[in-house]
């Protein structure tokens, strides 16, 4: 924490003498939230300036590269701004060299506008990562970067760790809040607008966490439609799309699996709704070195068996489940798959990932029949008979591929 006596515009010595230790402490963490916010909104402009306009300017990217490095980033700058102000005037209107008395009411007001944050944070990964691959690819931009960073403004700072930076801000929110409201008595007139001011910034890092969790779901649904080849099914898979009955699809696990008799080696893709079962079709000249996801992989999949749906397997380890193996059993309809593991670990993350996967779809399955059961029992019997047509055909739905 800085200490509240260390900047101009401070309460005087005297003032800091006749507080009390504890709201001593609680404008220590006032002043460090108005300092730590000038210096953060001054970065942001910083970017802007040395970095956004050159390389818009200079032709190595192009446009939709330049939008994909800095998303929304005016928007960030207006968010701060309007919290910056309020937090200035509020300072203004204390008296320059007096405790401020109430910071909550700001806090609370101003946090519920940050949402623009959740679209940069959830598309920052891609963005870093573009920037790891053209100066990778490319010197000129590399070198390009380099003289931009050189600004002495920028403290030896690359643009890459500027782009972390509203992140690491929202994240801090709720620290600074908290220690706030630790050193504020309930009887304080802040006490409560601090309180629910902590809720606001809680919820936005949540909110900013699922962003970026759906991002990454979705790209991950994206890559895998690129790179899985999935002939001779009667309609098309599509991955990135919502479910019958679980709202949107989700990627759980994937990794390498071995038929137990055959060894041959197999990938599973596993969703929430079913598990996937390719072939890796290696190209020619292929290194060993791809990795699934990778943006940069020449590897190809195929799919070995249709989609085994969670609603009708059962998962089982074997009867010594202590072997050297890892093993495990899969049982689909009438069918037994017993599969091979890389390691015991991942035996374990494919089994209590399927487990769980199936629960929770067995789950929503029964809910969604009991909702049809409900309100099928004010209608007459001519409609209950086609509501339960109806339901019989929600459960044969939760077996295609994409609505």
């Amino acid at each position: 924490m800085s200490s509240f006596m260390d900047v101009n515009g401070c309460a005087d010595l005297h003032l800091l003498d006749m507080l009390s230790p504890t709201e001593r402490k609680r404008q220590g963490y006032i002043h460090e939230l108005i300092v730590t916010e000038e210096n953060y909104a001054n970065d942001l402009q910083l970017v802007t300036e040395i970095f956004h306009k050159p390389l818009l300017e200079c032709e190595l990217l192009t446009e939709k590269e330049v939008a994909m490095i800095f998303v929304n980033w005016k928007e960030l700058i207006m968010c701060n701004i309007k919290l910056l102000k309020a937090l200035r005037v509020r300072k203004k209107m204390s008296g320059d060299r007096m405790p401020v008395k109430m910071i909550g009411d700001i806090l609370t007001n101003q946090l519920p506008h940050m949402q623009p944050y959740i679209r940069f944070c959830s598309c920052q990964l891609n963005g870093a990562t573009l920037i790891q691959q053209k100066t990778d690819d490319s010197p000129e931009i590399k070198d390009f970067l380099k003289r931009l960073a050189m600004d002495p403004r920028c403290k030896g700072m690359p643009l890459s760790s500027f782009l972390l930076k509203p992140m690491q801000r929202v994240t801090r929110y709720p620290l600074i809040i908290k220690n706030t409201l630790e050193n504020t008595p309930e009887s304080h007139p802040d006490h409560s607008h601090l309180k629910a001011a902590l809720e606001k910034a809680e919820e936005l890092c949540s909110q900013v966490n699922e962003g970026v969790r759906e991002k990454e779901n979705s790209d991950r649904l994206e890559w895998i439609q690129a790179h899985v080849q999935c002939e001779g099914l009667s309609e098309q898979l599509v991955f990135n799309s919502v479910t019958n009955c679980l709202g949107p699809r989700k990627f759980l696990h994937s990794g390498k699996l071995f038929k137990a008799k055959s060894s041959k080696e197999l990938y599973g893709f596993l969703f929430n709704d079913f598990l996937l079962l390719t072939q890796v079709t290696k190209p020619l000249g292929w290194s060993g070195s791809d990795k699934v996801f990778s943006s940069k992989t020449h590897l190809q999949y195929r799919m070995y068996k249709t989609p085994i749906f969670l609603n009708e397997v059962l998962v089982k380890l074997p009867t010594d489940p202590s072997g050297d193996e890892p093993l495990f059993h899969i049982s689909h309809i009438d069918r037994v798959y017993t599969l091979r593991a890389e390691s015991i670990n991942e035996r374990t993350a494919w089994v209590q990932k399927i487990k769980a996967a199936s629960r929770t779809l067995h789950r929503d399955g029964e809910e969604e029949e009991r909702e049809g059961v409900s309100s099928s029992l004010s209608e007459s019997h001519r409609d209950r008979s086609a509501d339960g047509q109806h339901r019989g055909g929600n459960r044969a739905q939760t077996l295609s591929l994409s609505r």
